[in-house]
């Protein structure tokens, strides 16, 4: 399957910064693969600090749970889609790491974190910038190292977006119709 001109043209334009420098390719590395990771256990250490800490777990429940049924979507469209990732695709790219085959479109980190960050930042705006950037930064690695084409990362973002938005209305309707009850 082919890929919009547009999206492989940035993504050769990004994926040309890998493999000049080791500590670069590290870096980019680190930030693929384990960034996330240090997302998640920033929410734990945020539950633990927090002096609200029932209203900061049930925060970070919904927010995980937003994440993850994200990811769940991202999972079903990639066996749908089925489009190789670029490594897959495109010749003479440079690899970071490989992984995956024909599961490029969406991207499952840019679904889980940028749902994760969005929830986050529906809630406390200070801390989801710090998620959103943690995504971004996640999103933009995963192009750079090779595995993905932007628009599988546009796309996981924006069903993470999404998600959070139907939610959102979901709850905020819930509350209009109880607050007209009494």
């Amino acid at each position: 399957m082919e890929t919009f001109p547009l999206n492989e043209l940035l993504f050769k334009l990004l994926n040309s910064l890998a493999g000049h420098s080791l500590f670069f390719d590290n870096l980019i590395y680190f930030l693929a693969q384990y960034l996330g990771w240090l997302m998640i256990l920033s929410i734990l250490l945020y539950i633990y600090y927090s002096s609200h800490r029932m209203l900061a777990v049930q925060n970070s429940l919904i927010a995980l749970s937003v994440a993850m049924t994200s990811l769940f979507i991202a999972d079903v469209a990639k066996k749908i889609f089925m489009i190789p990732r670029p490594f897959m695709a495109i010749k003479g790219i440079y690899e970071i790491f490989v992984i995956g085959g024909l599961d490029s479109f969406p991207s499952g980190h840019a679904a889980f974190f940028g749902a994760l960050a969005v929830s986050i930042y529906l809630r406390d705006k200070k801390a989801g910038a710090f998620f959103l950037i943690g995504a971004l930064l996640i999103g933009l690695a995963r192009i750079i190292a090779g595995i993905h084409y932007p628009l599988d990362i546009l796309a996981g973002f924006l069903l993470g977006w999404l998600l959070n938005m139907a939610i959102s209305y979901s709850a905020y309707k819930k509350q209009v119709n109880l607050s007209e009850v009494y």
